[in-house]
């Protein structure tokens, strides 16, 4: 790497991501160091906190990520000249729509298995009155295995 390289990686932004990997790690080597200094149920009790904490610092991060993974961007991240705040409503406004959309998704299919079920007793009404039917893949648009193709009624 060349020197104008390495200089330009040091001034980047610090993130929320290179801050929790610096607590980290030096809460761990610190953990490390007096561990080995000490003997004993001492040492026994901070080995073991030095690895739950480890664990629980990675649970919290993961249920960040999972759930708020926007908080993880540093305000140089966001792009162009977008505030924080801005950054914030965007993120917000496109869950507030992706629930939107789930929820007229889901009544979407609501609304079509009860057609289907419409049209199921509709056939098996025509049926029971001695008529002829035959239903069409097109004409329902129900997949092959659902479709009752060359039903006659029985003479």
């Amino acid at each position: 790497m060349k020197e104008g390289q390495i200089i330009s990686r040091l001034n980047r932004p610090v993130t929320p991501l290179v801050v929790i990997c610096l607590f980290l790690s030096f809460t761990e080597i610190a953990l490390s160091v007096i561990v080995t200094k000490t003997s004993g149920k001492l040492q026994i009790a901070l080995a073991v906190f030095a690895v739950i904490y480890t664990v629980g610092i990675a649970i919290a991060f993961f249920l960040i990520l999972w759930k708020k993974p926007h908080h993880f961007y540093s305000p140089a991240e966001y792009g162009g000249n977008v505030s924080p705040g801005e950054f914030a409503e965007m993120v917000y406004r496109t869950q507030r729509q992706a629930a939107q959309t789930a929820d007229v998704v889901k009544r979407l299919d609501t609304e079509l298995q009860e057609v289907k079920k419409k049209v199921i007793e509709i056939d098996r009404i025509q049926i029971s009155e001695g008529r002829t039917l035959i239903v069409q893949e097109e004409r329902y648009q129900l997949p092959s295995s659902e479709v009752k193709s060359g039903v006659k009624d029985a003479e």
